[in-house]
């Protein structure tokens, strides 16, 4: 039996998981879903996941005793880098980092312009027999984003690439961003949110608590908002009750999330709720196992790692 036995927490088509074994011929290559991976923990020396999407990995984490390193596929990697903080062996941390940004860009366009067209609240209306013909073409105002990462950077790119006027705003280095982007530093926040028609909220989990009850208040009346971030950086209940209460013209949480929303937002009709589960999405799958393997032999090599592939600290965590 091989020394090193991975663990893949997905689930994978027998092809692609023979690709992978083949590729990887000197370790012992496990892919399930992570609840059912915790079997093989005792003898996993490295595990590989779609970010902080499932509750196990923390569990799986702490029952795999040899340890050595834990990667992340794609999507919010704090409760992996945390979980193997409190690791004893501490393994390594990486992270592909910026993969499907596109892909959730777009999907965060298209849920401002299902809002913008109130597609949720057309749906409910012809649920319930009724037929009003009420839609927008076209998004009313510009738009804004909050985090310039590589998800918040893909939104203005893509926000800029359909002729709307674009302002971003972060606390960090900028990535390169089409002419006539407008960028905001930190210190710009009262000012973004009081111009901000349409929102899109891509700050990580780091950022806990930037739009909460106060900051909410501060958007203009009927403004849309989509949340591509973890849980606790929008306040999701207080989001609710300014849909219900009208103050917001539509919300739409698109983030990676463990659990579901509060019944306020989740219950509205005006609201979409789909998280971005990179896993299922199988465009990402292949660069994804890709990365994967160029950083496991870099690791092995003791070379620089990928491009696109993070070592991340555990101890920062």
């Amino acid at each position: 039996m091989p020394d090193d036995t991975i663990l893949l927490a997905m689930e994978l088509s027998s092809r692609r998981l023979a690709d992978v074994r083949r590729r990887v011929s000197d370790a012992d290559v496990i892919a399930l879903a992570p609840e059912e991976l915790l079997a093989h923990a005792p003898r996993a020396t490295a595990i590989a996941a779609w970010g902080d999407l499932s509750p196990a990995l923390g569990p799986l984490v702490a029952a795999a005793g040899r340890l050595t390193w834990v990667h992340c596929l794609g999507g919010e990697a704090g409760d992996l880098a945390a979980a193997a903080a409190r690791h004893p062996a501490r393994p390594r941390v990486t992270w592909r980092k910026g993969l499907g940004a596109t892909l959730t860009a777009e999907h965060a366009l298209a849920a401002l312009l299902a809002l913008a067209g109130r597609v949720p609240l057309a749906i409910a209306h012809t649920t319930r027999g009724e037929w009003r013909r009420r839609a927008r073409v076209q998004l009313p105002g510009g738009l804004a984003v909050a985090g310039c990462g590589p998800i918040g950077a893909a939104v203005a790119r893509l926000g800029a690439g359909v002729g709307l006027e674009v302002t971003v705003l972060d606390r960090g280095v900028i990535p390169s961003l089409p002419p006539g982007v407008a960028v905001l530093g930190a210190g710009d926040r009262e000012r973004l949110l009081r111009r901000s028609r349409n929102l899109v909220v891509a700050l990580p989990a780091s950022a806990r608590g930037w739009l909460g009850p106060d900051a909410i208040r501060r958007l203009p009346e009927g403004a849309l908002v989509v949340v591509l971030s973890p849980p606790g950086v929008a306040d999701e209940e207080a989001l609710g009750q300014a849909l219900r209460a009208g103050a917001l013209g539509g919300v739409a949480v698109l983030g990676p999330r463990q659990h579901d929303p509060p019944p306020a937002l989740a219950e509205h009709p005006g609201a979409v709720v789909s998280p971005v589960d990179l896993g299922q999405w199988p465009a990402v799958l292949p660069p994804a196992l890709g990365s994967f393997l160029r950083c496991r032999a870099s690791l092995r090599a003791r070379s620089a790692l990928p491009q696109g592939v993070v070592a991340l600290d555990p101890s920062s965590s």
